[in-house]
């Protein structure tokens, strides 16, 4: 279990890497009066952001089906588990896209009139974090949807569904026999 949640950090470095080289942050542009954001670089921060989303729905909705498939017989706790191994995620590759992205624009100086300088990766809402969670939840409900069902701990299929547990499911045909 543990190891699954290590691959799931390590990815995360890669997806903030790949979401500081997909995004493309808004430009400031410099004029007598000083640095201004136009209203279309603001738009592309959105972008930034939804980029950001997207990148953890998909790893983290990826990740949770496939370690629902496995870990089936686990329990109620691989639930949190899921979600907070999320989270954790998202601030790693939150950190490695802010790192490794243009400097804080604050500090740039020595532009003349008319250059642009890129914008910092922003911070996301705290919305785009806890989708990052819900991603992985909702994988984990599908990996535990579409994976057959085992008893715990004997890894034989699971009967308890049966009202005789004869191991006959009900999609099954039972064969009528007639009195004579």
């Amino acid at each position: 279990m543990i190891k699954s949640v290590v691959v799931l950090l390590l990815l995360a470095l890669a997806a903030g890497w790949a979401w500081e080289l997909l995004a493309e942050p808004p430009r400031w542009e410099v004029t007598e009066e000083g640095a201004v954001l136009t209203q279309q670089a603001a738009q592309t921060q959105f972008r930034v952001e939804l980029l950001f989303i997207g990148v953890g729905v998909v790893l983290c909705g990826v990740w949770a089906a496939v370690l629902g498939g496995w870990c089936r017989v686990v329990g109620w706790w691989l639930a949190p588990l899921v979600a907070l191994s999320a989270a954790a995620a998202a601030v790693v590759a939150w950190q490695v896209g802010v790192r490794l992205g243009p400097p804080d624009p604050s500090g740039v100086t020595g532009l003349a009139v008319g250059e642009t300088f890129p914008d910092a990766m922003q911070t996301p809402s705290l919305a785009a974090f806890l989708l990052w969670s819900v991603a992985a939840l909702g994988g984990l409900v599908l990996g535990l949807l579409t994976t057959p069902g085992t008893e715990p701990g004997t890894g034989e299929p699971d009967t308890s569904g049966d009202p005789d547990s004869s191991g006959q499911s009900w999609a099954e045909p039972i064969e009528v026999v007639e009195d004579q």
